[in-house]
């Protein structure tokens, strides 16, 4: 065999190899891909921190909804309503079992506590924030295993 036959050859221990390679860098993502998504799913930090931690890795709220919502308010003499469609925001993974078990309570809390409010409680936006705290407190006094830590309001109509 000449030089040049030997050369144009592809050489199949280089093939094999760059295939062992291949396998071993894809083996290596799935056992990385693996590890973070079962450490993704842990409340307390892998190495400490404890509460310090938990203060700088403040991420997006749960989120328990949306309920919606359409009540007469308490204007004497009209006929006035407040439609809102309300999502609850918490942090403990624990609480949201809780707030399923008790969304009739919840649900009963929120009606009565908008149906106490006049339009002009609930027509400008200090008194929708106000309304915001409100629910918040009513809505934390039933809860034992966390706390609601905001409410959103994703519609919010007045009438």
């Amino acid at each position: 065999m000449s030089k040049a036959e030997e050369n144009s050859a592809p050489k199949k221990g280089s093939r094999t190899n760059l295939l062992l390679a291949i396998v071993a860098v894809l083996a290596l993502m799935g056992v990385v891909i693996s590890v973070y998504a079962l450490l993704a799913d842990r409340e307390e930090p892998l190495f400490g921190g404890g509460a310090q931690a938990e203060e700088e890795v403040a991420g997006p709220f749960r989120q328990f909804g949306p309920l919606d919502f359409t009540v007469n308010l308490s204007d004497s003499g009209q006929r006035n309503y407040l439609k809102a469609t309300i999502t609850l925001a918490y942090e403990e993974r624990r609480l949201a079992g809780e707030l399923e078990e008790r969304k009739a309570q919840i649900r009963d809390l929120i009606i009565n506590t908008m149906r106490s409010k006049a339009v002009n409680d609930v027509s400008d936006g200090d008194g929708t924030e106000k309304l915001r705290g409100e629910l918040i407190e009513e809505v934390n006094s039933v809860l034992s295993g966390g706390e609601i830590v905001e409410i959103y309001f994703t519609d919010f109509l007045v009438q």
